[in-house]
């Protein structure tokens, strides 16, 4: 009863585009990085989550122990 057979992951997958890598180097704030991830069609853990909540794939305990209070 170990081991990852059979677990589901939660991801964050971040496209870089150029307006974005352009703002990585003037090192912005977070909610800039994350307006402009938005916008290159990023999906971050919670969402992530919060769509395999939905889909009846994880439950909310399991990701609250995974990645802390949604």
């Amino acid at each position: 009863m170990t081991g990852y057979k059979g677990r589901i992951g939660i991801f964050e997958i971040v496209f870089m585009n150029e307006t974005l890598k352009e703002l990585v180097r003037t090192n912005p704030g977070r909610e800039a990085l994350t307006k402009e991830a938005h916008k290159a069609g990023s999906l971050f853990f919670k969402e992530d989550a919060c769509t395999k909540l939905i889909q009846g794939i994880t439950s909310l305990a399991e990701i609250n122990e995974a990645i802390g209070n949604l």
